[in-house]
């Protein structure tokens, strides 16, 4: 819901305008990396990743996974970076945004990690 919260104010509060049309070919299959490379994708994502580490962490100690923090740090470098080595043990899920961004855009993936890192070390206290 805060996703798309954040869409409906860029749109009317900032005028910034849905620029996804160019992620689509003439078959109107959606091209994950063009999307994820939007610009008015780029804050929503950011903020969906982080809630999507959050959430992954927690469920993992709801069914009784002990994390210590050096495995959550471990866990959250693969998730952020796609040359990083997988945590043995646990299955975990990647940030497919955040790898296209390291794929594509070293400058906004550094940026979205700035801002990814603020919204999870609280939560954390990493």
């Amino acid at each position: 819901v805060e996703h798309e919260l954040i869409h409906a104010v860029q749109d009317m509060a900032l005028k910034q305008h849905d620029d996804t049309a160019d992620a689509y070919d003439e078959n109107g299959e959606l091209n994950t990396e063009k999307y994820y490379m939007t610009g008015i994708e780029y804050s929503p994502q950011i903020l969906t990743a982080a809630k999507d580490f959050i959430a992954n962490i927690k469920e993992l100690r709801s069914l009784g996974v002990n994390l210590t923090q050096e495995k959550i740090k471990a866990h959250l470098l693969r998730y952020i970076n796609p040359q990083a080595p997988t945590v043995s043990g646990v299955d975990f899920p990647d940030s497919e945004f955040l790898h296209v961004l390291f794929n594509k855009d070293k400058a906004k993936w550094k940026k979205a990690i700035n801002g990814f890192y603020g919204l999870v070390q609280k939560e954390f206290k990493l």
